[in-house]
């Protein structure tokens, strides 16, 4: 089992802090995935122009703390492009059945095996509401040549861990939905995969501002946001040499993201309380678990037999914060230890942890390319 050096201290930091913040509650839709769960979601429509080539679904599973509204600016856009744009919001989130105490035990205290299924339940609401959401918009399944209609599944940051939980556990849904993901899945998109959902380690010093007694209680909130979306300027990536990460101090070359947004558009993405609750529970006690779910999902040779037509693709910034660019540097590590071309990867000058905000156009065009 991985250990996480600073895993425990930002859990019981983030607990108290998720008692300070409340996020805002939006208006949106939901569709009932099974056993009384409901998922909600934001949904840009089909797209506005007439277009003889099918559009191509994509859905789209959030991070930590911040959930599906992070995705507005490619919601936006993708009305004018040839995508559908549906960002699920995960349990425990805004409008979504949260978890309920027996589901809560399997995290806090389960077997390796509660554990496990815990990780293959999550991903078969997901598969099903994928299905259900196809089935109720029909939505254009993919074209005879394979190049356009149908879906593709994309994890963001903590969200990877639920989208490869998705993927890995094909084999166990209903056959409709099998036959459904396996005929239509075109890509699932890996969009900046932090170690934490892939069940791998950090790098080795790595900083949170949560754990920084130095930074008074009442601001430490504010300087994870601040944190979290700054602009880093790190030495030579190619390396995979951890020493070349700015692991605590941001570049001056650009603004965080958070000056792009409103103190309304903040409050209303952003939720801390899963944090310290089932986030927080599957990153402390479940990483076997999602090293497993990782590594089935790209590398497992039955499961990608079962999805024949899914290419997977990872896009990572390389002025974001650390994180992400370890979870690249494992993927990569991992890739090239199955033998390569599991995955295409995508290191992408200049851009942060939230590109999908402050470089939309260009994020959904790398969206596109990956499908």
């Amino acid at each position: 089992m991985h250990t996480f050096g600073i895993s425990g201290l930002v859990y019981a930091s983030l607990f108290a802090l998720a008692h300070l913040t409340q996020a805002l509650p939006y208006t949106t839709s939901t569709i009932d995935v099974g056993n009384d769960v409901q998922l909600a979601f934001l949904d840009s429509g089909p797209p506005y122009h007439v277009n003889h080539t099918p559009y191509t679904t994509i859905f789209a599973l959030h991070g930590e703390v911040y959930y599906s509204p992070v995705f507005a600016k490619i919601i936006d856009l993708a009305q004018s492009s040839n995508v559908r744009f549906v960002a699920i919001t995960r349990r425990d989130y805004n409008g979504s059945t949260a978890y309920n105490a027996s589901e809560i035990e399997a995290l806090s205290n389960g077997t390796a095996e509660d554990k496990s299924t815990f990780l293959q339940a999550r991903g078969e609401e997901i598969a099903n509401f994928i299905v259900r959401f196809a089935n109720r918009k029909l939505i254009p399944p993919v074209s005879p040549d394979g190049r356009s209609g149908g879906i593709s599944l994309l994890g963001w940051s903590f969200g990877n861990a639920f989208s490869l939980a998705t993927i890995a556990n094909i084999n166990s849904y209903t056959p409709d939905v099998q036959r459904f993901l396996s005929s239509n899945l075109r890509s699932l998109i890996l969009h900046e995969p932090v170690p934490l959902a892939l069940g791998t380690p950090l790098a080795p010093g790595s900083w949170w501002p949560l754990l920084d007694t130095s930074i008074p209680a009442s601001t430490q909130g504010p300087a994870l946001v601040q944190w979290l979306t700054a602009y880093f300027q790190h030495g030579n990536l190619s390396t995979r040499d951890p020493g070349v990460l700015s692991l605590v101090l941001p570049s001056i070359t650009r603004p965080p993201t958070v000056f792009n947004m409103t103190p309304s558009q903040l409050e209303g993405m952003t939720n801390l309380a899963p944090v310290a609750g089932s986030d927080g529970l599957l990153i402390l006690n479940c990483a076997p678990q999602l090293e497993a779910s990782y590594r089935a999902a790209l590398f497992d040779t039955t499961v990608r037999a079962a999805l024949p037509n899914m290419r997977a693709s990872l896009i990572v910034g390389d002025a974001s914060v650390q994180f992400g660019i370890v979870g690249f540097w494992a993927v990569q590590a991992d890739d090239e230890a199955a033998g390569g071309g599991f995955v295409q990867f995508h290191l992408i000058h200049g851009l942060n942890h939230f590109a999908h905000w402050d470089e939309p156009v260009k994020i959904l065009s790398l969206y596109e390319n990956s499908l």
